[in-house]
């Protein structure tokens, strides 16, 4: 692994030159791992889609056996019930300065452990408030569904937030379909089908989302992935967003709408949660 195989937390003496293409411009990926009891969980598949988004950007990949050994002594060093760790792989510094990237990249892999962030670890149960957003989904096929570095869309979502009461958004691509939440995947109950957005245009693919869209199709159900419109959750019965370190949250609020939480809801929550990786 070139570069940095980790750095601890604030106040580390550790850093990147300011000449990493990751710093000047967002030229790398990253993976957030949630981890229990020291263990970080499904890092089969985040190492998967980190191997993803290294061959759409042409980042030579790390190994496998140094970044694993890295994330479990991150997390390790945790020594927390529920902990997270963060994956930085960017393509490093080049000789030169400008966008072209270097003919013969040196990656900077970064590993950082976190202590769980505050949150309402009752949303869960109770369910959360969503809206949608007037700020539009950044769209590149050529990005969809990787993890990139490039995330401002998101991060003015969640700056609209504040102060609201709402506590995910939703974005939207240019004609108006659903892409996801500002830090999550969206999930909703229609006509007996669990449908999600197709993540061919923008987006992000999630660990959990995959995990739920498995889960589901092993309970017999009917599931969709395709183009979602808002004026569809209308009739929605269920819906309920997903990342790994929110697990799934029932939306029980869509801007002035009101649902309850329905059971396959309950059942996918139920699931994921026993999971073992």
């Amino acid at each position: 692994m070139s570069g940095m195989s980790g750095m601890s937390g604030a106040g580390s003496e550790s850093s990147v030159p300011v000449s990493d293409r990751g710093l000047q411009y967002g030229d790398g990926l990253f993976e957030t791992i949630a981890c229990r009891d020291g263990r970080p969980r499904f890092l089969a598949r985040h190492f998967e889609r980190l191997m993803i988004g290294c061959a759409r950007l042409g980042i030579p990949p790390p190994s496998r056996v140094e970044l694993e050994a890295a994330v479990a002594a991150a997390a390790a060093r945790a020594a927390a019930p529920r902990s997270l760790v963060k994956v930085l792989l960017t393509r490093g510094s080049g000789p030169t300065r400008g966008y072209a990237p270097p003919l013969a990249p040196e990656p900077r892999c970064i590993v950082e452990g976190f202590a769980w962030p505050p949150e309402p670890l009752d949303a869960p149960l109770r369910g959360i408030a969503l809206t949608i957003s007037d700020v539009p989904a950044t769209e590149n096929r050529l990005l969809a569904g990787i993890k990139h570095l490039n995330r401002l869309d998101s991060v003015l979502a969640r700056a609209r937030l504040a102060g609201t009461g709402f506590e995910e958004s939703l974005l939207c691509a240019a004609d108006g379909s659903i892409v996801g939440g500002s830090m999550s995947n969206f999930f909703a109950m229609l006509g007996g089908r669990l449908v999600t957005p197709v993540l061919d245009r923008a987006g992000i693919a999630g660990i959990l989302r995959g995990l739920v869209l498995r889960e589901a199709r092993q309970a017999g159900w009917e599931v969709e992935e395709r183009v979602l419109w808002p004026a569809e959750l209308a009739a929605a019965d269920e819906m309920f967003v997903s990342n790994v370190r929110i697990g799934l949250w029932p939306v029980v609020r869509l801007d002035s709408r009101s649902l309850g939480v329905g059971e396959r809801t309950r059942f996918l929550q139920r699931s994921i949660e026993a999971l073992s990786d």
